[in-house]
């Protein structure tokens, strides 16, 4: 009796999974053999079926490209649905605040035992590419979706990029995107996970494995080079104008933290939290370029340590070194942080590092630095090869990118980029010499001796 009933339990189950298999079908893409001519019934079926969920699309005047335009896409990784074509290009444009995001959505899974529809189930992937970042999840059914697990690679024309990310949400290399953007024929591009992953239903259920390697749809390669190709753009660098600071040596932590807290703001945009800080002549903010999206048109949320908020606009993108610049839109008088423009930090040498991790404004943790080391190959998925990345164990967060590193006496040395998931204490920032560099800032002109970073001590 117990074997009876526990075979009419997978029965169920796999029939339960084989209808929510049909709600992933809805939307998939047309098939590329649509455009051949004396169609099998079955085949012209899928076509028809396909074109009719095409009607929806529009021409974007801001991209010039043709996409399905929609309003929300909440619930995509729980519903394993939205509403437009899988491998099409989509305009998420938010009926709450305007807000607009572009994305492709992909879908890979496995087909087992399809013959008789109790015994038919589907496991796979589905993920989301946007300009910025790539999102998935492994799904059986609605109560077995699991994020990707970092770090993830990608396979593309040779090369392999390492990703590592939280809670299934990776940040595109630039080296990817424009790998993506300028291939003239697409090509394969496949994502390996690190491990084979075994989805269960229930306890004594069915169990079902997930690929470790996929490939992602010819078509969605297509759809994703056009969407790079509009959406990236260049940059002219605002003028940003350094001010050699005086600064109190040897202070302790609680002291540092009340000087620096107040010119380190934390930024929401799009539902994205990250961190910034003040800079030039305090009305620019410095941060991360995957903290506010590439956009010339979004604003971003401003909130300042004391609970007062501002709003700012993208002024700048650096897609090479993954920062950002943004112009507050008030001009209420705020100070900057002092710049460590004359030197690079040591191996040893206390550090903190300041944001908002997981959201929690003000918060400051402490550290040392790791290692001052020049990106090779084996970064090539988050900075260019030739910059200067600061290694810390100060504990770092999602949350807490764009934020600044400093030294003990509050000088920014760094902007922290991004940590290796699955490790301790391996936490990286992009030099600030780098970035003052790129944006093409001067050094200060001095009056008096400065310290090795090329500001005033108190103690001259």
């Amino acid at each position: 009796m117990i074997r009876i009933v526990g075979g009419i339990r997978k029965l169920l189950t796999a029939a339960a999974i084989c209808i929510v298999s049909l709600q992933i079908d809805a939307a998939q893409a047309k098939p590329s053999y649509c455009n051949r001519a004396n169609l099998t019934p079955l085949k012209q079926q899928k076509c028809n079926k396909a074109s009719r969920g095409n009607k929806n699309l529009v021409l974007d005047p801001d991209t010039g490209l043709q996409v399905v335009d929609i309003s929300s896409d909440d619930g995509w990784d729980i519903r394993l649905k939205v509403d437009a074509p899988f491998s099409s290009l989509v305009k998420i444009t938010s009926s709450f605040d305007g807000d607009v995001e572009y994305a492709v959505y992909d879908n890979f899974y496995n087909r087992k035992n399809c013959e008789f529809p109790l015994t038919c189930y589907r496991a796979g992937v589905i993920t989301k590419w946007t300009p910025e970042y790539l999102s998935g999840v492994n799904y059986l059914v609605k109560t077995a979706t699991e994020p990707l697990l970092s770090p993830i690679d990608i396979k593309h024309l040779g090369n392999t990029y390492t990703l590592y990310g939280e809670e299934g949400k990776f940040i595109l290399p630039n080296s990817l995107i424009e790998s993506i953007k300028t291939e003239k024929n697409p090509s394969k591009l496949i994502i390996r996970m690190p491990r084979p992953k075994t989805i269960s239903l229930c306890p004594h259920c069915l169990k079902f494995k997930i690929a470790q390697e996929f490939p992602i749809h010819e078509k969605t390669v297509s759809s994703l080079s056009k969407l790079f190709s509009k959406t990236t753009s260049k940059w002219m660098p605002p003028k940003i104008e350094l001010l050699a600071q005086t600064i109190q040596s040897d202070i302790n932590n609680q002291k540092l933290a009340g000087l620096s807290l107040p010119k380190v703001v934390k930024l929401i945009s799009s539902g994205s939290i990250g961190s910034g800080f003040l800079i030039g002549d305090g009305s620019y903010i410095m941060t991360n370029r995957h903290v506010v999206g590439r956009s010339r048109s979004k604003t971003t949320r401003v909130e300042f340590s004391d609970g007062s908020y501002d709003q700012a606009k993208t002024v700048f993108i650096s897609s090479k070194e993954d920062f950002a610049v943004l112009k507050l839109k008030s001009r209420n008088s705020r100070s900057p942080l002092p710049i460590c423009y004359s030197t690079y930090p040591v191996p040893g040498q206390d550090v903190l590092v300041l944001g908002s991790p997981r959201g929690l404004s003000n918060t400051i943790t402490r550290g040392m630095v790791s290692a001052v080391r020049q990106a090779g190959s084996d970064f090539q998925s988050t900075v260019p090869s030739g910059s200067t990345l600061i290694q810390t164990d100060a504990a770092v967060n999602p949350g807490n990118s764009g934020g600044p590193l400093v030294n003990t006496n509050g000088e920014v040395i760094g902007v922290v980029t991004f940590k290796k998931s699955g490790a301790e204490g391996l936490n990286f920032a992009i030099s600030i010499i780098d970035i003052l560099e790129e944006l093409g800032v001067s050094r200060p002109d001095v009056t008096k001796p400065v310290n090795a970073c090329g500001n005033y001590s108190s103690q001259n």
